[in-house]
Parts: structure tokens; C-alpha cells; sequence
């Protein structure tokens, strides 16, 4: 993987730790939720590439469901939580006790997923708030489902590419046994990065 040029390799270490601590408090509470033991992982971060044809590979070319949701305060930004669509209906059938057959992704399993990518967003952006002893306030998430042909069709509605950067995020939820990977992309404006790289470079050797 090409490291961002805005990070060390230790950075990077540090800020997979962080966001690791952070959405394992979202699998207790998504388990809690659910009745069911759930296990979230971040399992690789860098920064995004718009050039890069591996990056969100598994997203392009078809529907996908993308929960995103705004934060203001020292830190700001928007979050996105985003899977391709038999991802989330898998998802949304391990969550509701559903069985296989059912695939109609209707507003109960958009709902599901709504709260479930809420609970990760806020996880995620809270650990780094926490970090940076930054006070956040947060939008309500809104979902939508949403057909990319490139990367940025994901989330050209939410941030201007030359105007601010993005941490990509691949993460592992294992429910019930099934694995649904998906991502966490964060989205910072210039201050807001400069003050989180600023804060890993203390945190490292």
C-alpha cells in the first residue's frame, strides 16, 4: 500500500490503534442492539486517491448504500460509512434475523443500517475528537443509496476534492459468522487534518 505523504508509517500505526479502540466501543454497542456478538476491525487506512483504481474497487460500478453524516468544532468534516449493496443487504439480514431469501433492502433494513453506520461514525470521529480534546457536534446521518462510476461519485455532493482530504478506511464487521467489509471515509478540511497529523506526531517516537 502507498503511504499517505502526510503520514509516517508510525502515524499511521497510531491512527489505525485509534480508530481501532474507536469502533470496537461501535461493535459493544451494535452488539448490545443486536443480542449478538459482533466483531469491527479497521483493517487498513491511507489516504485517498482519486487516481487510485484499487481504492474502493469493490464499490465502483454498481449501487452501493452510503451513510454520511457532517461534525463541526475544532474538528470538522463529514464521515461516511459506505458497502455495495449485497454487503448491506447481508448486513441487514444478519442484523434483523432475516433469512438469506429475503433481499428487499426495505426502510426497516435501511434502517438498520442507518443506525448502525451512525453508531460507527460517531464512534470513529469521537476517538479522534477525544484525542484532540476537540468538542464535536454532529448533523443528523442521512443514507442514501447511490450508483459510482469513480471514486468520487461517492462523495461529490458532500466535499469539493480540491478543498479538503480523505482518510480511507477498510474495515471487517463479523456477525453471526459472516464477514461484510466496508468502508469508513473521513473528510477534513485543511485545519482539521493539519491538527490531527500535529497530534500523531506527538503521539509517536
Amino acid at each position: 500500500m502507498n503511504r499517505p505523504p502526510l503520514f509516517t508509517a508510525a502515524m499511521l500505526d497510531v491512527l489505525r490503534e485509534l480508530m481501532n479502540i474507536g469502533v470496537g466501543r461501535a461493535a459493544r454497542a451494535i452488539a448490545e442492539l443486536s443480542g449478538r456478538e459482533v466483531v469491527l476491525r479497521v483493517l487498513d487506512i491511507e489516504l485517498l486517491d482519486l487516481a487510485s483504481t484499487r481504492q474502493l474497487a469493490d464499490l465502483r460500478g454498481q449501487i452501493n448504500v452510503r451513510v454520511s453524516q457532517a461534525f463541526h468544532g475544532k474538528l470538522q468534516g463529514c464521515a461516511v460509512f459506505a458497502l455495495n449493496r449485497s454487503g448491506a443487504v447481508r448486513l441487514a439480514q444478519l442484523l434483523l434475523d432475516k433469512g438469506d431469501d429475503d433481499v428487499a433492502f426495505d426502510e426497516l433494513d435501511q434502517g438498520a443500517l442507518l443506525e448502525l453506520g451512525n453508531i460507527v461514525i460517531g464512534s470513529a470521529v469521537g476517538m479522534l475528537a477525544s484525542e484532540l480534546a476537540a468538542e464535536v457536534h454532529y448533523d443528523l446521518p442521512q443514507l442514501q443509496l447511490r450508483g459510482i462510476r469513480e471514486a468520487a461519485d461517492l462523495f461529490v455532493d458532500l466535499a469539493r476534492a480540491d478543498q479538503t482530504q480523505a482518510l480511507v478506511m477498510r474495515a471487517s464487521l463479523t456477525l453471526r459468522g459472516d464477514i461484510v467489509n466496508g468502508y469508513l471515509l473521513l473528510f477534513f478540511p485543511g485545519p482539521g487534518l493539519r491538527a490531527l497529523t500535529a497530534r500523531l506526531s506527538r503521539m509517536t517516537p
